[in-house]
């Protein structure tokens, strides 16, 4: 947005006096308190996409150890074969590798450990020199004087061969002798003696005779301390704060089987198809994600597949919530948790004017919400809403689906609790992260309106899904902009609005190019946080719930005044994200006498810079200065910047 150098323009409390400079006075009426904001609007979304949990929160290194292939109607995995090979027939299972002539390592599917194959090996003369033919796994992370699990299942007549290498050089090797003709598990134990970005797992067997290999896995000891997640990211997540994570999709939810998600890792089967990326493995179940849930404090919210009916449905709550005299709480409880979980909030099904017209959902919930509301009365229902305006383009069946809020409120308001529309600006809408926000607080407002005349004017809005998403941008400081307005938008609308959570939420680099906006960024080793991580996170630490009336223009600074519940603090949150610095000046009007203040700020060299693994820091918090001058609380905003001032009395 260029502003002429001749252009200048007076408005109430705004003067524009330059395009590198302008003035703003707001008037915030500290006792005055228009609302309540509730915490949920600081929700997450953990959605089995892109590794962000196979292969990144869940602390397992070696990505599809149950040696999964694709199934029947996908595409298959793999990247070939490694060694002497001349042709080959068969891929192995993702993320592998086979070392070996081609009749040497086979997919074998007669007595496979779990699921659907196992890896053979029948030795001859090919393979590695250190291990024999095998399989092969890279970029594994180890880090020095850490001490790691490796384990696996075999039976056979011959000798298995573990080693670590790095660029082809081993420097750790271990023999297996005693095999039987029954699965029985294998472990070792070792302490990395270096710091390894992207070590090499080979497990072969030398000419001794047929051995068979199934479900690998390796686990650090610091993983294994905290439940099995991976401690970086564990932290990353636990250091927003989330009031909630909702679970396990997404469209993912759309085909999830939570029965093959628990009980023993070892023995449970697979994601049924490829989505996103991968075959997920179902090692990261309802209980590991509950437990997760209980040690970062957030609510677990679960997104059911319909698909598989009201029964199903009621299972996997009893699983959760009932007692040990229930089938399924007693099931709970032999998988180690005797103690039920605490929901509070189930979504019905994922984006379903995807998938079907409007009448087909409104069966579903008809379906659905009065026997799940007859079981768990305290449990609140929350059914899909409209994606973006609810103006058809891009939006699944389009026409059919129009005005899908308005039809769902009117003709079952009074089944659900809680309406839930997603909403990607950028896609399927222009992408503009400075006024956007705006719109679209004003059409939930709009939602709110449509909610009060319905026979359930007590229904609340949860944004399951938002972010700024375009290859436009991709994950620059765009998408920090975005989230400040849309945030600071969602806490004016607190009347109707009391859970968000955007998405992506954990995104493995180098697994595709598209859905580049994720807050949490990774590798097998590190991790980045994005602009809208950045910024999520200094507003959730700003949190404070009382609402505060506020006099003067809206714009060109999108502006909260919030009160912290003992009335001592107020915070105030302000994005700019114009090309033009803004010398801000917040008057607190009532009975609040400041004493001091501090601020903290985001203020990126320009709005195309982004963090990334080499350089995680291009956007950071630094702090900056702020005035206070009796009643008046002065600071400056630079273009295109973020900032919250914490005022004390």
């Amino acid at each position: 947005m260029k502003v002429s150098k001749a252009l200048i323009l007076i408005i109430t409390g705004f003067i524009i006096i330059s395009p590198v400079e302008a003035q703003l006075s707001l008037t915030v009426h500290t006792d005055q308190t228009t609302g309540t904001i509730s915490d949920g609007i600081y929700g997450q979304f953990l959605e089995h996409i892109f590794n962000s949990v196979h292969g990144g929160l869940w602390g397992d290194q070696i990505l599809n150890g149950t040696l999964e292939v694709s199934p029947a109607g996908n595409r298959r995995g793999g990247r070939g074969r490694r060694g002497s090979v001349a042709t080959n027939t068969i891929n192995p299972p993702r993320n592998w590798e086979f070392v070996g002539d081609f009749d040497e390592v086979s997919i074998d599917r007669d007595n496979p450990f779990n699921a659907d194959v196992s890896i053979k090996i029948q030795a001859k003369v090919g393979g590695d020199s250190a291990t024999g033919p095998g399989i092969c796994q890279n970029n594994i992370a180890l880090k020095e004087g850490e001490k790691y699990t490796l384990s696996f299942y075999a039976y056979g007549s011959g000798t298995i061969s573990v080693g670590f290498s790095e660029n082809k050089s081993y420097f750790l090797q271990k023999n297996i002798t005693g095999l039987t003709g029954e699965w029985k598990k294998y472990v070792i134990e070792f302490t990395a003696s270096k710091t390894i970005n992207a070590a090499s797992l080979t497990i072969g067997s030398p000419p001794s005779g047929i051995v068979n290999i199934d479900q690998i896995s390796l686990f650090s000891d610091s993983s294994l301390t905290i439940g099995g997640y991976r401690p970086d990211l564990y932290k990353a997540i636990a250091d927003l704060k989330p009031a909630s994570i909702r679970w396990p999709g997404g469209s993912f939810a759309n085909r999830y089987i939570w029965q093959n998600a628990i009980g023993p890792r070892e023995k449970r089967l697979p994601h049924p198809t490829e989505q996103w990326n991968d075959r997920d493995t179902y090692q990261f179940g309802t209980d590991e994600f509950c437990q997760f849930c209980e040690k970062v404090g957030a609510e677990p919210i679960l997104v059911l597949n319909t698909a598989r009916g009201v029964e199903d449905a009621l299972n996997w709550l009893e699983y959760c919530m009932g007692d040990t005299t229930t089938e399924y709480g007693r099931m709970r409880a032999e998988n180690g948790h005797p103690e039920p979980y605490v929901l509070k909030t189930l979504e019905i099904d994922n984006e379903p004017w995807l998938m079907m017209e409007y009448p087909r959902y409104l069966e579903i919930v008809k379906n659905f919400c009065p026997p799940i509301r007859e079981k768990y009365p305290n449990l609140k229902l929350s059914v899909a809403g409209s994606y973006g305006y609810d103006t058809g383009p891009g939006e699944g069946n389009q026409q059919a689906n129009r005005n899908w809020d308005p039809r769902i409120i009117e003709d079952a308001g009074t089944l659900f609790d809680i309406l839930s529309p997603h909403y990607y600006n950028g896609i399927a809408f222009e992408p503009d992260f400075s006024g956007d926000p705006y719109r679209y607080e004003e059409f939930l407002r709009g939602r709110g309106e449509i909610i009060k005349k319905s026979e359930n004017p007590d229904i609340k809005i949860y944004v399951s899904e938002w972010n700024l998403t375009t290859s436009r941008y991709k994950n620059d400081w765009h998408v920090g902009l975005y989230a400040g307005g849309i945030l600071n938008a969602f806490e004016r609308l607190s009347d109707i609005v009391t859970m968000t959570c955007p998405a992506l939420f954990m995104r493995k680099q180098g697994v595709t190019d598209s859905w580049d906006n994720a807050l949490i960024n990774f590798d097998q080793s590190t991790w980045f946080p994005a602009g809208n991580y950045v910024v999520m996170k200094m507003w959730r630490d700003s949190f404070a719930p009382n609402l505060l009336s506020v006099d003067g223009p809206d714009r060109p600074l999108n502006f909260v005044a919030t009160r912290s519940e003992d009335k001592k603090t107020v915070f105030l949150k302000a994005v700019n994200p114009t090309d033009s610095a803004i010398e801000t000046s917040i008057i607190l009007d009532g009975d609040f006498v400041p004493g001091s203040a501090t601020m903290q700020m985001v203020a990126p060299e320009d709005e195309n810079t982004r963090n990334s693994l080499e350089q995680s820091d291009n956007i950071k918090v630094i702090p900056s200065a702020v005035v206070v001058e009796n009643k008046i609380v002065k600071f400056s905003m630079p273009a295109f910047s973020v900032g919250v001032v914490k005022v004390t009395q």
